[in-house]
């Protein structure tokens, strides 16, 4: 099960995109609102948001999704959607639970408020990642199918808008080049090829220290972490500093030797240029090692016997 949250400033939209289709919607579960009619149940919302009349954006949006092959019927929803609930502080506050059936995979709608029931403001803190979380607590304590990174196979990309499909993409290109890369720089030009930019943010007042990383796409720019916690700037170098130490000993000593015949290098060079070094001359790297091994198992074959 995965969790996507949108806050909202009035209720009215958003319980009129979850009941005006009733050939899509079933209220499977409610409570301090009025739920057979959306005007009425948004006037509900907005009537107890009173109680905190300086809270603007108090409507929470929460999206469950589930997998293709998982199709919890509406009582198991239920069940789940309260225990995600709870782990978000929001069982005091006035909800309703909407299944829509126009989708392929399972899903339904949550919609809440962070005014609760005595008035009381709800900790909206993180509010998404929690939600997040709160879905993967809820998934293992009741044995569904978890989420498994951001598998396209398993993902509705048409239930996506085009920002979101945006993101989704831009995960699946940057992490996949990002394994075959040593340094940031062979890494934007690897994601260049596929359309992607990528840019640092800069301490402000010292361009030599990097705070951050983003990435445009299809005319919408993300940062890093908001893509994906593994995408971001710390998270990159780390792994980029891992697939360089992961070479192995063979490829490391041939890719000196090659340096050493075919490049002059300044010693006190730093890493990441030493590293762009290499990723420059990688193929060319490649077909010396490989020409090696060749010229070995020739020499080997012809060796005469006696």
């Amino acid at each position: 099960m995965i969790s996507k949250i949108v806050m909202g400033s009035d209720a009215y939209g958003c319980c009129k995109y979850l009941l005006q289709d009733e050939k899509r919607a079933t209220v499977i579960d409610s409570n301090g609102v009025r739920n057979y009619d959306y005007k009425l149940m948004a006037a509900d919302f907005n009537t107890n948001r009173e109680l905190l009349p300086e809270l603007n954006k108090h409507v929470v949006h929460a999206i469950l999704s589930f997998p293709h092959e998982e199709q919890p019927s509406n009582l198991d929803m239920v069940k789940y959607g309260r225990q995600y609930l709870n782990e978000l502080g929001l069982d005091s506050s006035p909800y309703c639970f909407v299944h829509h059936n126009d989708k392929k995979h399972s899903h339904f709608h949550i919609v809440s408020s962070l005014v609760d029931l005595q008035g009381n403001k709800v900790n909206d803190s993180w509010i998404g990642l929690r939600g997040k979380k709160a879905a993967q607590k809820v998934t293992l304590e009741n044995n569904l199918i978890p989420a498994v990174g951001k598998h396209v196979s398993k993902m509705n990309l048409s239930a996506l808008n085009e920002k979101e499909a945006a993101k989704y993409k831009a995960y699946l290109l940057i992490n996949s080049s990002i394994d075959r890369c040593y340094s940031f720089s062979e890494l934007g030009t690897n994601l260049e090829k596929k359309n992607i930019k990528m840019a640092f943010k800069y301490k402000r007042g010292d361009q030599s220290v990097i705070q951050g990383i983003s990435f445009h796409i299809n005319g919408y720019s993300f940062k890093g972490s908001e893509i994906d916690r593994k995408l971001s700037y710390k998270s990159i170098e780390n792994r980029l500093i891992d697939n360089r130490h992961s070479i192995s000993p063979k490829v490391q000593l041939s890719t000196k030797n090659y340096i050493n015949n075919h490049v002059s290098v300044d010693k006190n060079m730093p890493i990441d240029t030493m590293s762009n070094v290499i990723g420059s001359i990688g193929s060319s790297t490649g077909n010396y090692i490989e020409e090696n091994e060749n010229d070995k198992k020739r020499k080997k074959r012809i060796r005469p016997k006696f």
